[in-house]
């Protein structure tokens, strides 16, 4: 299908009325549905036998999260018209980082239209340009029931949710600016304290210049937008480079907590303890991440950035012990993110809501530490002027 664009979505505002997904439920901006399941272990289901199948299982909640599985499964859900026109609507797949997604939608005849996309696909495949797979349904007048199976190496995890047209408008024009705002603010700290590097010569800043570019990147591949803006061609890279940015950007900020943080830093034995267990073992898995399948890659990367967390906490409470100043910053600036992360796991689980909050909190919680790590550096800056002030009024 040809891609659609903003200006026929608005087209299509004009024209949508609302109708209910559910007996009882009216859809006027998104509504999250709960789907029904079959888990294919084998990926040998076909269509037929899934619509003739009457072993679907119930998802508990509106977020669906299986981890890493080597299973296909299969979806279903109902969208019922109660009016006797065809009505339009959208479908948003959340999760970007999805290999293969077959849809197949009902067709006015009482057959079925398929349609295949996911991250294995150049991007403009897509039918709608969007970091997420969403796709348009016609809904007929009765009870339409939808299909969809979804193949995955990696994270199996997403929410479905159905916009109205007017609805889907309203989550770009919110989710957009947001987002753009948080790069921006990135972009910025990295130019600004690249510059400082240049004046002052401190190689920690460069450190932290590499740690915040290795994030922002990090992020983009989360979140789809360097699939879409940067290497939308780019199948291959687009896959590994998450496994590759995940261990540089842990390997990175060991680094630059390392060198920034005197007590750390003086001791010859945590040097020796970070490089033996975080920083070769990162430039390790980076590099093989570019060489072996993603599946693999990515669990590897994964399982390296809760071990290297584990290991760089410690060395910050030791640093803490020891009162070294800036590490005071490190520790209010990585609680921040901490609790950022664990809303969003807690939101993904389905244990709290999907809210503003728990939705955005991982962006929250990194602008959080990028803006206590530039604390902690302008401190570090801060102490260094006054020693040499100590100093000059000594010599006089």
């Amino acid at each position: 299908m040809e891609q659609l664009n903003i200006v026929a979505l608005l087209i299509l505002v004009l024209t949508t009325k609302i109708f209910a997904l559910s007996v009882n439920v009216d859809l006027q901006d998104a509504a999250p549905i709960k789907l029904k399941f079959i888990e294919d272990k084998q990926n040998t289901m076909l269509f037929d036998d899934v619509v003739s199948s009457d072993k679907w299982n119930n998802n508990v909640t509106e977020t669906i999260n299986f981890g890493f599985t080597d299973s296909a499964y299969w979806f279903t859900f109902n969208v019922n018209n109660t009016s006797k026109i065809k009505k339009t609507a959208l479908l948003r797949i959340s999760y970007p980082m999805l290999d293969y997604i077959e849809l197949y939608r009902p067709t006015e005849n009482g057959g079925y239209e398929k349609t295949i996309v996911g991250d294995s696909f150049p991007f403009h495949q897509r039918e709608i340009t969007d970091v997420a797979f969403v796709y348009l349904l016609e809904i007929y007048p009765g009870t339409n029931t939808f299909y969809f199976k979804i193949k995955t190496t990696s994270s199996f995890n997403f929410t479905a949710t159905l916009f109205s047209v007017k609805g889907f408008l309203h989550h770009l024009n919110v989710e957009q600016p947001l987002i753009w705002i948080y790069y921006g603010l990135m972009i910025i700290m990295v130019v600004f304290n690249f510059f400082v590097f240049l004046s002052i010569r401190d190689f920690s800043y460069l450190l932290y210049v590499l740690f915040i570019t290795s994030w922002i990147f990090l992020q983009m591949c989360l979140n789809g937008y360097a699939f879409q803006y940067l290497w939308p061609k780019q199948v291959w890279w687009g896959n590994n480079s998450l496994p590759f940015f995940m261990a540089l950007t842990i390997t990175s900020c060991a680094i630059f907590l390392l060198r920034a943080t005197d007590v750390l830093w003086k001791s010859r034995k945590i040097i020796i303890a970070h490089m033996i267990l975080i920083i070769i073992p990162g430039i390790i898995i980076a590099l093989s991440s570019l060489a072996i399948q993603y599946k693999f890659a990515i669990k590897i990367a994964t399982g390296f950035t809760i071990c290297a967390v584990c290991i760089l906490f410690p060395m910050q409470a030791y640093a803490l012990i020891k009162k070294s100043r800036i590490a005071r910053f490190f520790a209010v600036g990585f609680l921040g993110l901490s609790i950022g992360v664990l809303l969003y796991a807690l939101k993904t689980f389905g244990v709290l809501p999907a809210t503003f909050v728990t939705q955005w909190s991982i962006q929250m919680g990194s602008a959080f530490v990028v803006l206590f790590l530039s604390f902690a550096l302008a401190d570090r800056i801060n102490v260094m002027r006054r020693n040499i002030e100590v100093l000059y009024e000594d010599k006089k």
